[in-house]
């Protein structure tokens, strides 16, 4: 895990990278979290999914401020 820290500026836009590679299979899911907590993408928050791993989040708030951590899933495990 890359630890990377992002600046942003309230009420405009950011954009959290995440790099997703396979080996043996293929990435079936991504899971985005801030502070260990799932996002779930809508509204505000866009991307976060195997086609579009990144995670655009739109109009910063404060409450958005803390740790953004990116999973990718197989059918058999899942790494950060």
């Amino acid at each position: 895990m890359t630890l990377s820290p992002v600046r942003g500026v309230r009420g405009k836009s950011v954009t959290l990278t995440c790099n997703v590679s396979a080996i043996y299979r293929p990435v079936e899911a991504i899971i985005w979290k801030l502070d260990g907590i799932d996002i779930s993408p809508g509204g505000r928050f866009q991307g976060g999914s195997v086609s579009a791993p990144s995670l655009t989040i739109t109009n910063l708030q404060i409450s958005d401020q803390g740790n953004y951590t990116c999973s990718a899933f197989d059918a058999y495990s899942s790494d950060q």
